[in-house]
């Protein structure tokens, strides 16, 4: 019993000293950094990695056979409607109609909100639109004024 505290203890111990090691900074990168490169860029890691695709896409089709020949016989075995993955277990859940109408009014009340924003920008826009034309309307104005009473002070200074 105490044997085997002290090999989980010494366990423990044992691995965040090889942690902390693995955190140790050479150069650029850390032991940890280089020993993952090593090997993924190893002339071994290559041949493992095609290995384990392969069983994988073979464990994935075998899976995939057995499955379809197990649920085939169940669905002639116990019918259709209760084969795995075909089940209805007859649960259903339903909203209450106060549900509905709490989210068609907090919908409204979101639309209206919004609607009310987008009239008062489309109103202060329009009333800066309309200070900016008086502005250039007045502007304009005084640049006529300005020439006709030049082009009238040239014309009297002719005539003189």
């Amino acid at each position: 019993m105490i044997g085997d505290i002290l090999f989980f203890i010494k366990t423990i111990v044992m691995t965040l000293v090889v942690v902390v090691l693995l955190q140790v900074k050479i150069g650029e990168f850390t032991l940890e950094q280089r020993a993952t490169q090593w090997a993924r860029q190893s002339s071994v890691a290559k041949p493992i990695q095609d290995v384990a695709h392969g069983g994988l896409l073979a464990l994935r089709d075998g899976w995939r056979h057995f499955y379809s020949l197990f649920s085939g016989e169940v669905q002639k075995v116990i019918g259709s409607d209760e084969a795995p993955g075909k089940r209805n277990l007859g649960i259903t859940f339903e909203r209450s109609k106060k549900y509905f109408e709490e989210k068609s009014e907090k919908a409204k009340k979101i639309a209206q909100r919004k609607a009310a924003e987008a009239k008062r920008i489309a109103t202060e826009r329009a009333q800066e639109a309309k200070e900016l034309a008086k502005q250039k309307a007045h502007q304009a104005t005084e640049e006529m004024t300005d020439e006709l009473l030049n082009t009238f002070d040239a014309d009297s200074e002719e005539e003189k």
